[in-house]
């Protein structure tokens, strides 16, 4: 029993990888990881929130092990 369960799924890995781009560029001209102009903005003020809201204070925090609820609010 075990061992056609096997073959049945090493069948059925083989015709899902046989389907898969063989090649890296053609791996990669089926996935595109591009940030589309929305996601760089969103990314933008994250970078931009953590460089001056996180950072200044992450040392702190991290000898006090303590989590402001100041810096919470202004995430919400």
């Amino acid at each position: 029993m075990l061992r056609s369960c096997s073959k049945f799924a090493f069948s059925r890995l083989n015709r899902v990888f046989s389907t898969l781009p063989q090649t890296s560029e053609a791996l990669s001209a089926a996935l595109n990881f591009n940030l589309s102009e929305d996601q760089r903005q969103l990314q933008d003020v994250a970078r931009k929130f953590s460089r001056e809201e996180i950072v200044p204070v992450a040392a702190e925090y991290d000898r006090t092990m303590e989590v402001l609820n100041e810096l919470l609010m202004v995430t919400a």
